[in-house]
């Protein structure tokens, strides 16, 4: 699970499992999120997120901070959890 500080960007090394990141309901910034061979799941309130359809990338900006969490991974899947209440844009 990666954890963030409110200010810092999370940009882990790409793995060939999945990755999985449950941040504060009121997290903002850039994201960043693939996967080569998976899916990425948020229920974040990005467009390509909210689509409904399975996806290998989702990228997008939440509030206004320019921090930048970008998840990617070879294989597996890619999951972006919030804590609470969903984020708002």
């Amino acid at each position: 699970m990666i954890t963030t500080a409110p200010t810092k960007s999370a940009t882990p090394p790409a793995t060939i499992a999945g990755v999985r990141a449950e941040l504060p309901s009121a997290v903002q910034g850039r994201f960043d999120l693939s996967t080569v061979n998976g899916m990425v799941h948020s229920n974040l309130p990005l467009p390509s997120a909210q689509s409904g359809k399975s996806t290998r990338k989702v990228q997008g900006q939440i509030g206004t901070l320019a921090r930048l969490v970008r998840l990617h991974t070879i294989n597996g899947m890619v999951s972006v959890t919030t804590r609470g209440a969903p984020a708002t844009q």
